[in-house]
């Protein structure tokens, strides 16, 4: 399954996971453009900011540290802070 992230300019990543099923006879391309498309609609905030489609075996398995993840040649990343700055 695809996901859409979205990269906000501070570099934090906003994730759109599709909910909805696929309908009979509905191709993934068709289904993934309506997903995402309503998203954005529905979420003033994203448009205009840059966007990326993965596959989500691309993300982390967990969702630990996830204000740390990070898009990195095609893959999302968790790159922490020094541990000086997270206090």
């Amino acid at each position: 399954m695809r996901v859409r992230l979205w990269q906000r300019a501070d570099g934090f990543l906003l994730i759109n996971t599709p909910a909805r099923p696929r309908r009979e006879g509905e191709s993934w391309d068709a289904y993934y453009a309506e997903v995402f498309d309503r998203a954005e609609a529905n979420q003033p905030e994203l448009q205009g900011l840059p966007h990326f489609d993965l596959e989500q075996s691309a993300l982390p398995r967990t969702r630990e540290h996830r204000d740390y993840w990070r898009l990195r040649n095609g893959r999302v990343v968790v790159e922490l802070p020094d541990s000086d700055e997270r206090g």
